[in-house]
């Protein structure tokens, strides 16, 4: 808590002889432009720089932090620790990380936005806390540790979506929710789940459950021989949609449409030896 409260700091130069930022350093330093981590740092305490304005970047050489676009995470960008609370609009969580710190965007009050990707499989406690400017946020189904006050007083939200068709085992977490209206805040979930949700704890407090349209696939994996070929994947929806590969070799026909579809992957022959993979996105537009 060394700069606890400093409300009027600007700028901050931290000498490479610092080797660690104790846990709450620079909280609530809301009118700092930018600060700089050096290479020397080894440990960032919780919250260290919470409620902080200003892009915090690191030195390259730093062996166990990193940061991207001004927000700050480990090295490998495996977890995300903090956003700072000037960052507005909507917010992209890079493809690499799969743990949302405590308190990684607390106090973000201008984003509108924090959208999460398939990769993350936990969000800490007070992740969102304190993010009025955000109407509606999706829980991909990759997630599965989901802890406490991570919605803490999100007055602005509106709704939520779940993506898991098994609702979270919420039973040893008994403030998950804790600060977010459940009776203004609209849970949707998938199709067909809304009786396990309003059975499960906490998940059935919210007064309003609805279900997602229809959106099925006939198969979530694909084979095709080395030699190349065709797979038919059947869509059922009554939903817009487009579908995507992430590799030139596999083309997904047709790539949009409106309601049910035959979706046909075709992959190029393979030249290696060895196996490779793709990933093919269908979403609801």
């Amino acid at each position: 808590m060394a700069f606890y409260n400093c409300t009027g700091l600007k700028n901050v130069t931290i000498s490479s002889s610092v080797l660690t930022i104790a846990a709450n350093a620079f909280t609530n330093c809301t009118s700092l432009n930018s600060i700089f981590i050096p290479s020397s740092v080894t440990d960032i305490g919780n919250g260290a720089f919470l409620n902080c304005s200003g892009s915090i970047n690191v030195d390259p050489g730093n062996q166990k932090y990193s940061s991207l676009d001004g927000v700050l995470f480990d090295k490998q960008q495996t977890k995300l620790l903090q956003c700072p609370s000037n960052k507005t609009g909507d917010y992209y969580i890079p493809s690499s990380v799969n743990i949302i710190g405590s308190y990684a965007f607390y106090f973000c009050s201008g984003l509108t936005s924090i959208n999460l990707t398939y990769s993350i499989n936990t969000i800490q406690y007070f992740a969102f806390g304190y993010c009025t400017g955000i109407t509606s946020i999706m829980i991909p189904s990759s997630v599965t540790s989901f802890e406490g006050y991570i919605f803490y007083n999100c007055s602005g939200m509106n709704s939520l979506t779940i993506q898991n068709r098994e609702p979270l085992d919420l039973s040893n977490n008994t403030v998950a929710f804790q600060g977010l209206d459940q009776t203004t805040c609209k849970l949707v979930v998938p199709f067909g789940t809304s009786a396990l949700y309003s059975a499960a704890k906490q998940w059935k407090d919210f007064v309003n459950i609805e279900e997602m349209p229809e959106f099925k696939l006939s198969a979530t994996t694909s084979v095709i021989p080395v030699t190349g070929g065709t797979d038919n994947i059947n869509l059922t929806t009554g939903l817009t949609w487009t579908a995507s590969s992430n590799k030139p070799w596999l083309a997904v026909n047709p790539s949009s449409g409106n309601g049910s579809c035959t979706i046909i992957l075709t992959a190029q022959p393979n030249p290696t030896v060895g196996i490779r993979a793709a990933v093919v996105n269908v979403s609801a537009v």
